[in-house]
């Protein structure tokens, strides 16, 4: 049958390297018949150049490979930056931030982190007065102000509208804590006013906790409250919630 000949065939075909003066196979294989032995040569030349051009096509797909990497990662931080500030944003701070915190709670189980939330003062009259350019503007110095007056390990994010979250990890004296959360404010103050000529202020309210006793939903909700009180107690100012227990261990 054709089919059979051909399977023959296929078992018989022996590759060898043409050899000066000599076709013979090489190997021969165990049903070796020299009527039905089918002979591919191949050249040094061939062979080198199929390697070549294997070498060309594996350098191209390891080029494609780095090239799809670096655009997904320039997606993923894409997704977790805000448009409008450059800063991380809501979605960085529901997705991210929690699992960040409970890392350094783990590494960390005898340390500090403040967790605050900060609100520009009047943002709302700006908008209306001077327009929702200048207000992105302010925006903009706002969150640049926050995130060169923390350390690099520490979180900001645009939380919201005009309102600012983060988390100064590694913090536990209540005299530096209070130092640090002043600097913040005072630092947007600054920025904003040199940068824009508006006077712009913001008001932080924050609470400082330790280890895993309090989820960071539970700690942004405590900030929240405090940052109700310095909008009660006249805005431009800060109120920080210590826990007992840390004013305790800090003193």
């Amino acid at each position: 049958m054709p089919g059979q000949n051909l399977d023959r065939l296929l078992k018989n075909i022996t590759i060898a390297q043409r050899m000066p003066g000599s076709e013979m196979p090489l190997t021969p294989s165990n049903s070796y018949n020299p009527q039905e032995e089918v002979y591919i040569v191949v050249s040094d030349e061939d062979i080198a150049a199929k390697i070549e051009a294997l070498t060309k096509e594996n350098e191209r797909l390891t080029s494609q490979n780095k090239a799809l990497k670096s655009k997904n990662e320039s997606l993923t931080e894409k997704v977790y930056v805000d448009g409008l500030t450059g800063v991380s944003n809501r979605r960085y701070w529901d997705e991210i931030v929690p699992n960040a915190v409970r890392n350094y709670q783990s590494q960390n189980p005898k340390e500090s982190y403040l967790v605050f939330i900060a609100d520009l003062d009047d943002f709302k009259r700006l908008n209306d007065t001077k327009g929702h350019i200048a207000g992105d503007e302010v925006l903009r110095y706002v969150a640049q102000a926050l995130r060169f007056s923390i350390r690099p390990a520490d979180d900001i994010v645009r939380y919201g509208g005009e309102e600012f979250a983060g988390v100064l990890y590694g913090v536990s004296n209540p005299i530096d804590i209070e130092k640090r959360v002043e600097h913040l404010r005072t630092e947007v103050n600054r920025l904003v006013k040199e940068e824009t000529g508006y006077d712009v202020t913001i008001s932080i309210g924050a609470v400082l906790c330790k280890g895993n006793e309090v989820p960071l939903s539970t700690a942004l909700k405590m900030a929240d409250k405090k940052l109700y009180e310095s909008k009660e107690g006249g805005r431009n100012t800060f109120r920080i919630d210590y826990l007992p227990i840390h004013i305790e261990e800090a003193a």
